[in-house]
């Protein structure tokens, strides 16, 4: 089968010069730097326009070495996901995913892990209350004359109220609870 091969003059469809093919030379030219770009790993120029009209960044090798080290299955859905940004954070799901793993909190309705029936905050309220803790479990804060009852060493009061900086150098007395920055398992007051 014969291909016809035009040989008459008609204007570009661009610039409206004269030409024999669907565009000028010029035009041809200029539409491809257009679709050229520069690889941002190798600085190689290379077709750089995607179907939907965006620019790639990398040329091909680039894009495979890439994808091989930050691009990764979902181990959940199984689509394509950023698997380690670039500055060094790592995930083990996509984000579709990540955002299916949050469950409602039974009190007040917030967003919350799916492991965790309570938000934070209720969470929080719930322990202030010691609606969980059973009395038996509660005993004296270490604080000297603070009449408050807790499950850890201090009330929650005294230790935010405390400044924990040098806590290594911390110590409380067993039988009073004063606290001083010496090494001690019972103060000098209670020892005589």
């Amino acid at each position: 089968m014969e291909t016809k091969v035009n040989s008459e003059f008609h204007p570009c469809q661009y610039c409206q010069t004269l030409c024999k093919g669907l565009q000028c030379r010029k035009c041809h030219f200029e539409t491809w730097e257009k679709k050229k770009g520069v690889c941002i790993e190798c600085s190689k120029e290379f077709y750089a326009l995607k179907p939907d009209g965006t620019k790639k960044q990398r040329c091909y090798d680039c894009q495979i070495s890439y994808n091989q080290k930050y691009i990764k299955n979902c181990p959940i859905c199984g689509e394509n996901y950023h698997a380690t940004a670039k500055d060094g954070r790592t995930f083990d799901k996509c984000y579709k995913c990540y955002q299916e793993s949050f469950s409602s909190c039974e009190n007040c309705g917030k967003r919350c892990l799916e492991r965790f029936s309570l938000c934070r905050d209720c969470h929080q309220k719930s322990k202030d209350s010691n609606e969980f803790i059973d009395e038996k479990d509660l005993k004296d804060c270490k604080t000297k004359d603070c009449k408050n009852k807790t499950t850890y060493t201090f009330c929650k009061d005294c230790y935010t109220n405390f400044n924990f900086v040098n806590d290594c150098l911390l110590s409380v007395c067993e039988k009073c609870g004063i606290k001083k920055k010496t090494k001690f398992s019972v103060c000098y007051d209670c020892r005589e």
